[in-house]
């Protein structure tokens, strides 16, 4: 146990206290409240309001306390943007499961893909609209491959004969579900609602597999 022997007790309990959160923010724990944080700002007022020092206000720590961790607003979106993948890639891969075949486990990412953008507009502006150069960051190349990864070995159990030919029908599939949720958002398509985009999202899963897949 800590004996004071001062009297003004209040104060120094104020400074202990103080002293045990930033060694908690220190430990680890700083970079996730400050990406939570960020998360909800974006999801409130965009990217354009978005800086490091509302993001800090948000989290309740100092406006310096963001530079532990990220150089500038690129850096923090970048993060940003490769955790939003990491959280999508964690959906498609939990989804996919439901599947009863290697067609249906893949229909059924493409639909979760679908989802996760109609639910997170926010974050798919984050992901694929921000303005910071992607190939300066190594883990946000990651994180995208490791979701367009989850699409190509669905579409390899599906029957491809070749790496090239997943990739391929892969990125294809991840196109098109992509665009339709894009349009999807912003209104530009004749059908709007989840229940007709997930049709459409089938079609072109299926589509791509009998072009590319099937002889």
């Amino acid at each position: 146990m800590l004996l004071l022997s001062t009297g003004n007790v209040a104060p120094v309990y104020i400074c202990v206290l103080a002293l045990l959160l930033v060694d908690k923010y220190h430990h680890g724990n700083l970079k996730d409240v400050l990406l939570k944080a960020a998360f909800r700002l974006v999801a409130k007022s965009g990217l354009d309001q978005f800086t490091l020092r509302e993001v800090a206000r948000r989290a309740g720590v100092s406006h310096n306390a963001p530079y532990r961790h990220f150089r500038d607003k690129d850096d923090l979106v970048a993060a940003l943007a490769a955790e939003a993948f990491r959280q999508l890639t964690k959906r498609l891969r939990e989804e996919m499961t439901a599947g009863a075949t290697a067609e249906d486990r893949l229909r059924t990412a493409a639909r979760a893909y679908l989802h996760y953008g109609l639910d997170n507009p926010t974050r798919i502006q984050v992901m694929f609209h921000a303005s910071f150069d992607r190939q300066n960051y190594p883990e946000y190349v990651a994180a995208y491959r490791d979701a367009l990864e989850v699409v190509m070995e669905l579409v390899q159990a599906c029957g491809a004969r070749t790496d090239a030919e997943a990739e391929t029908a892969g990125e294809l599939i991840w196109a098109s579900v992509h665009g339709i949720m894009e349009l999807g958002l912003s209104g530009r398509l004749q059908h709007g609602q989840p229940e007709p985009l997930e049709n459409l999202t089938i079609l072109a899963v299926d589509a791509i597999l009998a072009a590319r897949l099937k002889k």
